[in-house]
């Protein structure tokens, strides 16, 4: 019920405002009246949203004095009440002073009008009050959902940091294989997700960055479920690539190259081959050959073959599979160096050396806790003393 306050001296306000609420509206509109020398009730629905003030008309200073000394909130509405009839022309020069000289004032209603002239502006009126709530509503839901966004982004960067003090460098070794890595967190959204599928004879590495925790959560499902396969044949890579498009798009994602960019491959540990795919700006540098740089396909198999890669290895390589965030930190961060220099000249310490120099830098030139975007970097190593199958 939409409450309209109205300040009067006289009762036969009472009984126009009254007749119109009987007569029109029922019981969706309420007036209250308040007498001019009992303005102190008016305190009692200051804390009421998109009220409706209806001020009788008194002497002008008296007038003004009541407009003036109102508490508004955003909504509120105030309107002047008269009866031509009874008023000179002084009266009217007051009143007309009072309608220009007030911002606050909305406009007027003259008693001496029977109240049927006003319906239509009180349906409207009605109507605005209960638009003014609903907006009222949603910013409270807003404010809300800001706060609980808030909330869930610091639990989440406290979550983050937790994990880079926590776990700083993973260490896998299998046959005739180490492997090292290490992850910083950065301040935007979304960010990294590193996994290895290991088998007796082959592994599974998967790097991917993405610009939601949606996104990220979705891949962490599918390699959940890629875990339970029996086998890791070739069909099954490319099943899980079309699985997280299929489902991705149905959350809106990966239109764009940056929604999700995603470093697949197979190791074979009996012929020492990595076969696989790359969808974004990922990077393999190593001490023996040249550089697999990324690409801008979108994470659809449609452009499999063109984001098909097929690695053959050596004994004693060394090699660094970088996040698209290691590049984009080190050129904000470390200008003074090129990052493929860098590692190139590091490639003769050993991988746990390598990766903290590498994060060392990262962070000496950072003045936050995070760095600017999430970064991974993976170390490979083939043992000298592999055993190839011909």
């Amino acid at each position: 019920m939409s409450k309209i306050i109205t300040i009067r001296h006289s009762e036969s306000v009472d009984y126009y405002f009254n007749n119109l609420c009987d007569d029109f509206f029922d019981a969706s509109m309420e007036f209250v009246f308040i007498p001019g020398n009992q303005l102190d009730q008016v305190e009692k629905y200051s804390k009421f949203e998109n009220k409706i003030f209806l001020i009788e008309m008194f002497d002008e200073d008296f007038t003004q004095n009541i407009i003036s000394n109102l508490k508004l909130n955003e909504n509120d509405e105030i309107y002047l009440v008269f009866n031509s009839s009874s008023l000179n022309a002084e009266d009217l020069f007051a009143i007309k002073k009072i309608l220009v000289e007030n911002n606050m004032l909305y406009g007027w209603i003259d008693t001496n009008y029977e109240v049927e002239f006003y319906v239509p502006f009180f349906r409207n009126l009605l109507k605005r009050q209960e638009n003014g709530e609903k907006i009222g509503q949603l910013k409270n839901v807003g404010k809300q959902l800001e706060g609980l966004v808030g909330n869930t982004l610091a639990e989440l960067q406290r979550v983050k940091n937790i994990h880079e003090q926590v776990v700083p460098m993973r260490n896998e070794k299998m046959k005739g294989v180490e492997i090292l890595s290490k992850y910083s967190a950065g301040e935007k959204s979304g960010g990294d997700f590193f996994d290895i599928l290991s088998d007796k004879n082959e592994f599974v590495l998967l790097l991917t960055t993405s610009v939601s925790y949606v996104v990220s959560s979705v891949i962490l499902a599918h390699f959940e479920v890629l875990k339970k396969k029996k086998s890791l044949d070739d069909k099954i890579i490319l099943d899980l690539i079309g699985d997280i498009e299929s489902e991705l798009g149905e959350l809106g994602f990966g239109k764009k190259t940056d929604d999700i960019q995603l470093f697949v491959v197979k190791f074979d540990l009996k012929k020492f081959t990595a076969k696989g795919y790359i969808f974004g700006k990922f990077e393999l540098i190593s001490n023996m050959k040249g550089i697999i740089t990324g690409n801008d396909y979108p994470l659809k198999k449609v452009f499999a073959d063109k984001a098909h890669i097929d690695i053959p290895f050596k004994r004693g390589e060394k090699m660094v599979l970088l996040s698209p965030g290691v590049r984009n930190n080190f050129a904000e961060l470390v200008k003074e160096n090129d990052l493929t220099s860098f590692l190139r000249d590091n490639f003769s310490q050993t991988g746990k050396a390598l990766l903290n120099e590498l994060f060392f830098n990262l962070h000496k030139n950072c003045k936050e806790d995070f760095l600017i975007y999430d970064a991974s970097a993976i170390f490979i190593e083939v043992s000298k003393n592999a055993i190839f199958q011909v």
